[in-house]
């Protein structure tokens, strides 16, 4: 027993020499550039006969002696699992990254991935791989199930100048679902553009041309999916325009880097002539702007990314584009691009409302069928949501006035509706470049005439964030510019402004807005109770400044003493529009603030309820003013500073008071003396830079800035401001007959610096 033992325990020693990872299978990671996962090591064996106690042991080789791949070259399948689990590598990174990706693939989800290996330094996508991502957008809504990426690869992709065409290029087109980055090239795809279709990590894939058809690419998704009838029919019908869609709008990469600016993406505008009246459309910031021909803005339309009708306070648009005004009725028409709808806005009463287009006309017309219409019993005759009709309004985004009719391109230019606004019926489709050239180039042509008067360099500026017809110079821009009283408004949307060029001097200017209370504050500030929209990164929302008091219970009046950078300036005093103030806990906000700094004689609680009577019997109500200067909530004014008040009325507990204010600055026009273009770019940035933006977002707000050819001295910016002020109210003091309770007055200043 003991001399087997022993020859079993030399064999024990000698076995890891001889089989170093002696496995079945074996996995190592890739030391070669052509895989980017875990492979498994090949099988290749050498016997090995050696007498020992009688046997043959096999050895495995740990080094593959199959011959070496192209290492430029990479299994598509193998690549997509890995980039799910690293989000970023050295071959490859994510824009628009979600954290479900990897999950929604083990448990089987369905892909739909655009491949572009066509890319190159000078544009990031051509007019094929730009119809693919419509398609894509549309599905994307309509199947809340599938799982859309898109997959660009090329050599090109790593450079600076691609990464800020592609940034841009996420924001003009509003895309919200991931993009994978990649400078590797797959065997299974050729150079070009297709779609991938596939099914969990063991379905096969299936490869569909760029150029098929939106029908059968709707009926592939719902024959992978498996799904049944009914079930599929409950989701379109959820995601139809007939219904209305959760307000979830996530946002593309980069664009709360631009949130601090005053216009996102203004694209496209139109007048009441009659009226003096503009409308823009704040296209990525979900909203239209009213002014007047002063830039005052009197109104806005819409409050947060969703779909929602009711009052201008509260309706909900999602990337409005090109309006168009009816006198007649005091009506603005809207297209609603990514609600895929026509909204419209009685300007009257505020009220904003959905036409529900039909695509066809159905024939019934004439008196009752208006009777039936305007008592709300009118049938939906659209077709069920389980099916499909391309010739629905999808991305709508152009817009042209054609005697009783408007004429509607979508983002492309490649489809063209006719609406009948009398019957509210899609009466003619036309779709393709040549045929929409014989339906209305000449209409177009003929209105894109008036920009020859713009200077070349700055017209060409403007078309490089738009689509055109082929033919027809600048026919993208035939909704982003008005004439109105000897005065051209063009939309800068590169440069996220508007500007007025005159016809008698020449001259091109910056449009400056003003009364901005009336656009209160941003949507993407986290004031609301209600949340509307979803950022591409999350965490809690950023605090200027917490300060805590402990005080007696009573009134507490409240000065925010806010010093604003030295090298910028207000441009106008905050309005009450630009505050927002919470107050929770054992405390309770005072309706209007009275002056600070008043008597502050105690009194007990008996004494205060009859002071209270008299003041009700005896209380003159005072006139109302309409005035600008009562708006105005900040007080005492200064150069560097401005001061909001705020009043509460506290018992013993804890309570906290939070406030939000919207500050719009722009740079002193007396920094030209000590700062160039590279400071004055470096200190907007970090003024607006927050502790969510990474080096890279920096970079590319900073890149902006670069590419714009307006002056930085006038470009309004936002800085938001997020205060909270925490007060641990002690018990309350006793009058001198031991009885009543005394109520003190106490005045806090909180300083804060931005």
């Amino acid at each position: 027993m003991g001399l087997g033992y022993n020859k079993l325990w030399k064999i024990m020693r000698v076995l890891p020499r001889l089989l170093p990872g002696a496995q079945n299978r074996e996995y190592r990671q890739a030391s070669i550039l052509s895989s980017l996962t875990q492979i498994p090591v090949p099988l290749a064996c050498s016997k090995m006969y050696k007498t020992m106690t009688g046997s043959c042991i096999e050895r495995f080789s740990s080094i593959s002696e199959l011959p070496q791949e192209d290492p430029d070259v990479c299994d598509l399948m193998s690549f997509i699992k890995f980039a799910f689990n690293e989000p970023k590598g050295y071959h490859h990174c994510w824009l628009n990254r979600g954290v479900d990706g990897m999950e929604a693939l083990r448990k089987g989800g369905v892909f739909l991935v655009l491949i572009d290996t066509s890319v190159d330094k000078s544009s990031v996508l051509g007019r094929g791989a730009f119809l693919m991502l419509e398609k894509a957008k549309l599905l994307q809504q309509r199947f809340p199930w599938v799982n859309v990426f898109a997959l660009q690869s090329s050599s090109d992709v790593r450079s600076s100048t691609y990464k800020h065409l592609l940034v841009d290029f996420l924001l003009k087109e509003y895309i919200t679902f991931p993009i994978l980055l990649s400078d590797r090239t797959f065997q299974e795809v050729n150079n070009g553009a297709c779609y991938l279709l596939f099914r969990g990590l063991s379905s096969r894939l299936i490869y569909l041309e760029r150029d098929i058809d939106l029908e059968i690419l709707h009926k592939a998704l719902k024959e992978l999916n498996g799904a049944s009838d009914k079930n599929l029919a409950d989701v379109d019908r959820l995601m139809s325009n007939w219904s209305k869609k959760p307000d979830f709008v996530k946002q593309p990469y980069g664009s709360h880097s631009l949130q601090g600016l005053l216009l996102q993406f203004p694209a496209c505008i139109s007048v009441d002539t009659d009226g003096n009246r503009f409308f823009l459309s704040d296209c990525n910031q979900h909203r239209i702007i009213v002014f007047d021909g002063d830039g005052k803005i009197m109104d806005v339309i819409g409050s947060s990314p969703g779909f929602e009708d009711g009052e201008f306070e509260t309706a909900k648009l999602t990337r409005p584009a090109a309006s168009y005004y009816d006198a007649s009725a005091d009506c603005l028409y809207i297209l609603d691009s990514e609600n895929h709808a026509v909204r419209r806005a009685y300007m009257g009463t505020r009220v904003l409302e959905t036409l529900h287009l039909l695509p066809k006309d159905t024939g019934r017309n004439g008196l009752w069928a208006w009777f039936v219409d305007k008592l709300g019993m009118k049938k939906n005759d659209a077709l069920p949501p389980e099916e499909f009709d391309s010739d629905t309004l999808m991305l709508p985004w152009y817009l042209l006035k054609s005697d009783d009719d408007l004429l509607i391109l979508n983002r492309s230019m490649d489809t063209l509706w006719t609406l009948d606004l009398d019957r509210e019926v899609l009466k003619n489709i036309v779709k393709g470049s040549a045929e929409i050239m014989v339906a209305c180039g000449q209409k177009i042509a003929d209105r894109v005439s008036t920009l020859q008067m713009l200077p070349p360099d700055f017209l060409q500026h403007i078309a490089t964030s738009t689509h055109s017809l082929d033919g027809i110079p600048y026919s993208g821009l035939v909704s982003s510019f008005v004439t109105c009283r000897s005065r051209l408004l063009v939309c800068d949307a590169a440069s996220q402004r508007v500007v007025v060029f005159s016809e008698q001097d020449q001259n091109i200017s910056n449009l400056q807005l003003s009364n901005f209370g009336t656009l209160g504050l941003p949507y993407w500030l986290p004031s609301s109770l209600e949340k509307a929209y979803c950022m591409d990164t999350h965490g809690e929302a950023h605090i200027d400044h917490l300060q805590s008091f402990k005080l007696l219970p009573g009134r507490i009046g409240i000065r925010l003493n806010v010093a604003i950078p030295s090298s910028t300036g207000l441009i106008e005093p905050v309005q009450e529009g630009c505050i927002w103030r919470q107050v929770r806990g054992a405390a309770l906000e005072v309706s209007r603030v009275e002056s600070i700094g008043e008597s502050t004689k105690k009194v007990g609680m008996a004494q205060q309820w009859y002071d209270d009577l008299d003041n009700l019997v005896f209380e003159v109500v005072p006139e109302i003013s309409t005035s600008t200067e009562d708006c105005i909530a900040a007080r005492d004014l200064e150069d560097d500073k401005v001061c909001i008040d705020c009043a509460v009325n506290t018992s013993p507990g804890t309570s906290e008071v939070i406030i939000y204010a919207a500050l719009y600055l722009k740079l002193k026009t007396a920094s030209d003396a000590c700062y160039g273009d590279q400071e004055k770019k470096a200190i907007i940035a970090d003024i607006l830079s927050s502790e969510r933006w990474c080096k890279a977002e920096r970079n590319e707000f900073v890149n902006f800035l670069a590419q714009s050819k307006g002056n930085l001295e006038e470009l309004v910016f936002v800085k938001p401001l997020h205060v909270r002020i925490q007060l641990n109210t002690l018990n309350h003091p006793k009058a001198d007959n031991g009885k009543d309770f005394i109520l003190t007055d106490t005045d806090v200043d909180v300083n804060v610096t931005l």
